[in-house]
């Protein structure tokens, strides 16, 4: 038993008790810290403006009345109940739509396959999305790189929305993942619901196919991958994500010329 006095005891006390205690305590410290001031777990020193503005995140209080969080705030405060807001962070390929971008005070390095100029344009024609919400892009990956091969840094959060469902191996992208964390270090994952997507109606991947992509990843996705999506791809009500509840029709995205255009190119 070390002495609690010293730095990380208390640490390395809750790291040896049972499971079914220590995650409690885990839920309740990280509560605190959120709901601290800003350094207060922290030894004395200066704190700069970007760090004070990562701690000073706060979750939506249920009890205080007002609007419904909106879908960033709801994202951020499933992240941070198992990661801490002053984490050092890599957010995978958030391209327009960043959860904790480097704007709002995060201490986040962003990684994808274009740089910010390659994203700029190839958002240019969708008008919905701002140029401004593109951050720079700190790690370009290569075409069958691996990000730990390109990435040499180690991060106490790594965070990917929606880009799980793009990879062609689900254990190689989670491994990679793994490979990129700090001691301690949590991989955040925020996946699409494909009941309310253009992915209503594919089958979900077996797990043959999780096994055999696996021990064979292929470098980019395969023509039948491509195939079953272009086929299967819908929209609802002239959108191709929609909430609960929608009723109506759905029509299918591609025609048979596009389905075939695409598996040949």
């Amino acid at each position: 038993m070390p002495d609690t006095s010293r730095p990380g005891a208390v640490r390395w006390l809750a790291g040896h008790l049972p499971t079914p205690i220590r995650r409690p305590l885990g839920r309740l410290r990280r509560a605190i810290r959120r709901r601290s001031p800003p350094g207060a777990h922290e030894a004395p020193g200066r704190i700069d403006a970007a760090e004070a503005a990562a701690h000073s995140w706060q979750p939506p209080d249920p009890a205080v009345a007002g609007p419904a969080p909106s879908r960033l705030e709801t994202r951020r405060e499933f992240v941070f109940r198992s990661s801490d807001p002053g984490s050092r962070i890599l957010e995978i390929g958030p391209a327009h739509n960043a959860i904790l971008p480097k704007r709002d005070g995060f201490d986040t390095k962003v990684v994808d396959y274009l740089d910010r100029a390659g994203l700029v344009e190839k958002y240019r024609e969708f008008r919905q999305y701002s140029p401004a919400d593109i951050e720079d892009v700190d790690y370009v990956l290569p075409a069958g790189a691996s990000m730990s091969d390109v990435i040499d840094e180690r991060f106490q959060l790594v965070l990917a929305s929606h880009v799980l469902e793009h990879t062609t191996s689900l254990i190689a992208f989670l491994n990679d993942c793994a490979r990129l964390l700090a001691p301690r270090g949590v991989v955040s994952l925020v996946v699409p619901d494909h009941r309310y997507c253009f992915d209503r109606f594919r089958e979900r991947s077996s797990i043959a196919r999780v096994i055999d992509m696996a021990l064979a990843p292929p470098g980019v996705h395969t023509v039948g991958t491509l195939t079953d999506f272009s086929l299967n791809a819908v929209s609802h009500r002239g959108t191709t994500s929609w909430a609960p509840g929608h009723r109506g029709n759905y029509k299918f995205v591609h025609d048979m010329d596009a389905v075939k255009a695409n598996a040949a190119r």
